[in-house]
This record gives C-alpha cells, structure tokens and sequence, in this order.
C-alpha cells in the first residue's frame, strides 16, 4: 500500500508550522513520538493518530523525531522501504524541510540510531526540552534502547 505524498508533505508543512509557532509546543527543542507494536495494545492512541494523520498508516515499532526543519525517522527496513517514494516526491514548497530515514534491524543498528539522534536533538534549538508522549508505554527493542538513552541523556541537562 503506497503512501499518498501529496497528503504526506501537506500535513507535514502544517506540523512544522505548528511546531516552529511558540504556543503550540510550549518550546520545546524536538518532538520524540515512539509508535506502539501492535502486540502492544489493542486500543487506538496518540501515538498511532500522529503516524496516520501523516502516513496513512500506523507503523508499528517506528520512532518519529522531530526537530526545527528535519523529521527523522527510525524504522525496520521493510517500513524504511515503503517511506522511501516520499523522499523522491517531495514539494518545492518543502525544500528547506528534510526528512531523513534511518533503518534499523532487529539488534544491530538500534543503539547506534538512538544515539544519533540523541545528538540531534541536542543540537536542535536549545537542545534541551524534549517534547513527547510521556503516558504512553512501550517494550520493544526500539523503545527500550531509546528510552534507556533518553534517561542517560537526562543525567546530562535533557529534560
């Protein structure tokens, strides 16, 4: 099922604006929004709205990082895959605006990816406040390896 770019970029202009406006994100330097597996919960959540209103699709065991004109995306390979046409079919309008797309294996990149873009939120802004959906839990190896570098990053002045 391929993902509609056109609805895609639309929805991702208004999340930017959004995001760079200062009401509406009560400054902070990133937005982080891990995506549930589904063999996590069955009930719909916030998480799994932000990554329809934007994908057309849940994305099960994704990360989404958001920082002032880069979206980041940490994913499996088949899901890096089927994100990949929206690269190529990207706006004028969204030529200051990139997305990047991290693929991540079962063991091997995880540790690698979240530190990377633990990095980047430091260097994003401030580099200090990050904005996510704290009520939310997870358990995979996606999510355990970022909220465990989340917390050691916090020892460092990240809250």
């Amino acid at each position: 099922m391929a993902i509609d770019a056109g609805l895609f970029w639309r929805r991702l202009s208004q999340l930017q604006t959004c995001f760079k406006s200062e009401g509406h994100w009560r400054k902070v330097d990133a937005i982080s929004i891990l995506a549930l597996d589904r063999s996590d919960e069955t009930s719909f959540n916030k998480s799994s709205a932000c990554f329809l209103h934007l994908f057309g699709r849940e994305l099960p065991g994704s990360l989404l990082i958001m920082v002032e004109d880069t979206m980041h995306i940490a994913a499996s390979c088949t899901k890096c895959a089927n994100l990949e046409d929206l690269l190529h079919r990207k706006p004028p309008s969204m030529e200051n605006f990139t997305v990047v797309i991290h693929r991540i294996s079962m063991h091997s990149d995880v540790e690698i990816v979240c530190k990377h873009l633990i990095d980047v939120i430091r260097q994003s802004r401030g580099g200090t406040r990050l904005g996510c959906l704290t009520k939310m839990q997870h358990s995979s190896n996606l999510s355990d390896s970022w909220n465990a570098n989340l917390l050691k990053a916090s020892d460092k002045r990240f809250y």
